[in-house]
């Protein structure tokens, strides 16, 4: 019996120690792992908020996340209204009539971001013959003709103090009509010497081709003679001509 207690005795005296020791050297515990940042908004953004009818404008969509970042955000664009402005899924508006649309980014979490943006129309004027008028100073680029289908003319356009196009039209210079499209940053447009040429100026979309043009103002000697404004040189061929 007194074995059988002591046996006991040693037992429960082993049990403590070795559960002693275990407790002695605690274990650290393993950190959750933390959790990845979330979109919290989108923010859609352009160059410009008004576009000419037939434009077309790159949007950017940025997200913030929950950790502060930003970050360009997977997702699909769209228009609330896609018969004033379309837009494809790179983000590219297309301005199609005059209004306004939304247009929206919706990240694939469904958060979503838009921007408003309206239309309008190109400004242009047309006309004949000397003419004085202002071009809204948001025109950075126009497409200017002028046609003069009789023997000669000056086609002289000053926008400002800029000398825009020095042109001789008509059959007696081998061409009637001058076409091009001009850098400007609009104001009061004088068109003088210009007597019987039909006119037009349209304002177009920055990517059109630009016809360089540096102005000689040395060759504008306009003098009076009969039948109206000629420049000197035009004055000189006819009376040349004639003497023949």
């Amino acid at each position: 019996m007194k074995r059988l207690f002591l046996f006991l005795g040693l037992s429960i005296f082993f049990c403590l120690v070795i559960s002693c020791g275990k407790n002695s050297t605690p274990t650290t515990p393993t950190p959750p792992a933390p959790k990845p940042a979330t979109v919290v908004s989108i923010s859609v953004t352009s160059a410009h908020k008004l576009l000419v009818v037939g434009n077309t404008e790159q949007m950017t969509a940025v997200a913030t996340m929950s950790d502060n970042t930003t970050k360009t955000p997977t997702g699909t664009w769209s228009s609330n209204v896609p018969s004033v402005m379309s837009v494809n899924q790179s983000g590219l508006v297309t301005a199609l009539s005059v209004g306004g649309a939304n247009i929206f980014f919706v990240e694939t979490s469904g958060v979503q971001g838009d921007k408003r943006m309206d239309t309008r129309i190109a400004w242009s004027k047309s006309g004949s013959g000397d003419n004085v008028f202002d071009m809204p100073t948001y025109v950075s680029r126009v497409h200017v003709i002028g046609t003069y289908t009789g023997y000669t003319s000056n086609f002289i356009v000053w926008v400002g103090t800029q000398l825009l196009v020095n042109e001789l039209l008509g059959t007696g210079w081998g061409t009637t009509k001058y076409d091009g499209t001009l850098l400007t940053a609009g104001g009061t447009v004088q068109i003088t010497n210009s007597s019987g040429v039909t006119w037009s100026f349209t304002e177009v979309s920055p990517q059109n081709t630009i016809t360089n043009f540096t102005s000689n103002r040395s060759k504008i000697r306009v003098q009076s003679i009969p039948g109206g404004e000629r420049e000197f040189e035009i004055y000189k061929r006819v009376s040349e001509e004639r003497r023949r």
